[in-house]
C-alpha cells in the first residue's frame, strides 16, 4: 500500500491535482484559442486602416475627376447652346 504520512504517496490527492491541471489546461487553451485571434486582428487593425484610408482617398479623387469633367462638359454644352442661339438672333 500507501504510507497515510507521505503527501506524496496518496493517490486521490495526486488524481485531483491531475485533474486540477487537466481543467486548467483545457480552460487556458480554450481561451487562447478565441483571444489570440481578437489580439492578432488588433495588431494588424493599423495596416487595415491604412489600406480604406488609401481606398477612400482614391474613389474621392475619381469622383473629383469625375465631377470636374461633368461640369467641364456641361459648361460647354451651354457654351454651345448661347453661341447657338446668338447665331439665330442675328
Amino acid at each position: 500500500g500507501t504510507n497515510p504520512l507521505d503527501p506524496d504517496d496518496n493517490k486521490i490527492n495526486n488524481r485531483n491535482q491531475l485533474l486540477i491541471i487537466g481543467f486548467i489546461s483545457i480552460i487556458g487553451f480554450i481561451i487562447l484559442y478565441y483571444s489570440l485571434p481578437v489580439v492578432i486582428s488588433k495588431i494588424r487593425r493599423g495596416e487595415e486602416y491604412q489600406w480604406i484610408k488609401e481606398g477612400i482617398k482614391l474613389r474621392q479623387q475619381k469622383s473629383d475627376a469625375f465631377v470636374a469633367d461633368s461640369t467641364d462638359k456641361i459648361r460647354e454644352d451651354v457654351l454651345e447652346l448661347s453661341s447657338s442661339e446668338r447665331v439665330k438672333d442675328n
